[in-house]
């Protein structure tokens, strides 16, 4: 079973999440036999650091024997960037979205979800495995945009077609 803590980091609306309240929440998934904890930042608010600290302060509450994810928004230009410090915290279960496509009709101004090919191409360059084909999918992001009949925020699909 997986559990999500939405707007771990902050809301739009009400400012920054208390991490002390992520992690009860957290410890409550943990006492119902949970196995995947996710971490949301629908609104696209987190840095680096905070998502360090928050990753760290989960597992510390929950132990290893739960999974955590991480689902990023990249509103203002740090979803891979928040990606790899949850990556140096632990975490390796990542949402993402093709083309970078998402966004959340109740956040004001939430811009998609971290691309796929965009962060496996950095996991790729940092010496990770993981199984996915980025090329590949930056020919399926330009696709996509050709079906939505929009630009789409992966870099790494606009950059492949340049070449």
């Amino acid at each position: 079973m997986r559990a999500g803590i939405q707007s771990a980091f902050a809301c739009s609306y009400d400012g920054a999440t208390p991490p002390e309240r992520v992690c009860e929440i957290a410890a409550s998934y943990s006492e119902l036999g949970v196995q995947e904890i996710n971490i949301a930042d629908s609104p696209g608010l987190a840095n680096p650091r905070s998502v360090y600290d928050l990753a760290t302060r989960v597992r510390a509450a929950v132990g290893d024997d739960i999974a955590l994810s991480l689902h990023l928004h990249d509103t203002r230009g740090l979803g891979i960037a928040n990606m790899v410090a949850g990556l140096q915290a632990g975490v390796a279960i990542f949402d993402a979205a093709l083309g970078g496509v998402g966004g959340c009709p109740y956040i004001a101004n939430a811009s998609g979800n971290i691309s796929t090919e965009d962060a496996a191409f950095a996991l790729e360059q940092m010496g990770v495995v993981t199984g996915v084909d980025w090329r590949r999918l930056c020919g399926l992001a330009l696709e996509m945009e050709k079906l939505l009949e929009r630009t789409l925020p992966s870099r790494m699909a606009h950059l492949q077609s340049a070449a």
